[in-house]
């Protein structure tokens, strides 16, 4: 099982080959920035005591500071896949945790952007109908739109990331969350206690690498909070 101190050589180590990779102008940098900034999130939520402490982790280990350097790097990448001189920089699923990480750290400015390069046609043809379905989710919530979950086929994991969807959908609709709200804790409890490994692991809890608490739930009530006004 990874601990602080094997999570934290990992991060070390994918820092060191970004850097390399930047030195000498090698492309696969933004891969490497991009791997330490899902490994920075990995160590706040499930290798620190609680919420406040992973903020301070990640405020302090200059988390936001990679997503300034991150975000115009991989929207220069957008520009190259939409010239068609270069395949789109992956799917959606990290950037839209990026943007809840953003948004738990009050950079909604931040959040925006990643929602916006999820958003993108040639990132959502490489993402799964599930994460094309949260792109378009969060980016209605963040306009504070009206927002509509479709039913679909959920497989795996979607079974529990869809009542995030339903939590922004509830929101949004200034309803009641207390249903939905009560759904995503059940749910994060349930992948807590799985005796498997989640896909992908790195961020996503189980039993065999728990996360100590669920950012995505709050950065969702912190955004609400601060955007949506709840009779």
């Amino acid at each position: 099982m990874p601990t602080f101190a094997s999570r934290k050589e990992s991060l070390d180590l994918e820092l060191e080959a970004a850097r390399r990779c930047e030195s000498t102008g090698d492309p696969n940098a933004l891969g490497w920035y991009l791997r330490a900034a899902v490994s920075h999130l990995s160590i706040a939520i499930k290798e620190v005591p609680g919420i406040a402490e992973g903020e301070d982790y990640l405020r302090e280990e200059g988390f936001l500071s990679m997503m300034e350097k991150l975000l115009p790097e991989v929207e220069k990448a957008l520009v190259e896949a939409k010239a068609g001189r270069s395949a789109a920089p992956g799917g959606n699923y990290p950037y839209l945790a990026f943007a809840h990480a953003c948004w738990l750290l009050d950079r909604d400015d931040l959040g925006s952007r990643w929602i916006a390069i999820s958003c993108e046609p040639c990132i959502m043809e490489v993402s799964t109908k599930f994460w094309q379905q949260y792109a378009k989710t969060m980016q209605a919530f963040a306009a504070n739109q009206p927002c509509q979950v479709i039913d679909m086929k959920l497989r795996a994991e979607e079974q529990f990331w869809v009542h995030y969807l339903h939590l922004m959908q509830d929101l949004c609709h200034c309803r009641s969350v207390t249903s939905s709200l009560s759904m995503v804790e059940e749910a994060f409890r349930q992948r807590n206690a799985a005796k498997r490994e989640s896909t992908p692991p790195t961020i996503e809890p189980s039993g065999l690498t728990p996360a100590v608490w669920d950012f995505r739930k709050e950065a969702i009530l912190r955004y609400a909070r601060r955007h949506f006004t709840q009779d």
